[in-house]
């Protein structure tokens, strides 16, 4: 799988091929270590356009920490958890989808129930970027890192590998995009209608407690 993302990076080959392997990779291990290192690059290219490699210097960083794991005796743990308790968004979520669920105890299933769930789902909307302005913010302390959980422990993973060596960052990638603002926008509008539209799904999965996940490297 190093050797896979490697070649990547080195623009050896697309983001289709690099998918096409490591989801072979990936398939034919129970290596739990491999699957997670998939799963991470998965949110870092394009599954719909083929592309050579796009990365900022950051996610470039993050690719180099993912190989270091990769080519050490290093296990990554990852610790899932719900937060059982409710924040203020979960509270607003739980009540716009009571009061979904009011009207149509009172309307009855039909179509005259779409335009009712336009605001709602403008609601639901603002909810999922107040989350993710939050996660974003959380990232910004954890990105430096993850998947380590400290710098004591990426330098012991990195002493267990001494022939590892970072790939440097080509200037030449600096700006690179895989499609234009305006076009990932007009991308959008589907899924933006069809979450006006069924806004009580968003909802009642916004009312939930959240999710942790915590990630450490062990050496075995």
């Amino acid at each position: 799988m190093a050797e896979a993302i490697e070649r990547y990076l080195r623009e050896g080959t697309t983001a289709f091929q690099m998918d096409d392997h490591l989801s072979d990779i990936a398939g034919r291990t129970k290596d739990s270590t491999v699957q997670d290192v998939a799963d991470a690059m998965w949110f870092h290219y394009d599954d719909v356009k083929d592309h050579k490699v796009v990365a900022s210097k950051e996610e470039w960083d993050y690719f180099q920490r993912l190989l270091l794991v990769l080519r050490s005796e290093g296990r990554m743990e990852l610790t899932r958890r719900r937060r059982w308790r409710w924040t203020i968004r979960q509270c607003i979520a739980l009540g716009c989808l009571l009061l979904f669920l009011a009207a149509v105890r009172q309307k009855g299933i039909g179509w005259e129930l779409a335009p009712l769930s336009i605001p709602f789902g403008i609601v639901s909307m603002a909810l999922a970027y107040w989350h993710s302005r939050e996660s974003r913010r959380s990232a910004l302390h954890a990105l430096p890192l993850y998947p380590f959980s400290s710098v004591a422990e990426l330098f012991r993973v990195h002493r267990s590998a001494p022939a590892f060596r970072k790939l440097r960052y080509r200037a030449t990638l600096q700006g690179r995009t895989i499609r234009s603002n305006s076009l990932t926008w007009i991308m959008c509008v589907p899924l933006g209608i069809a979450w006006l539209l069924y806004s009580p799904v968003p909802l009642l999965f916004q009312s939930l407690p959240e999710r942790d996940c915590t990630t450490q490297v062990v050496i075995p």
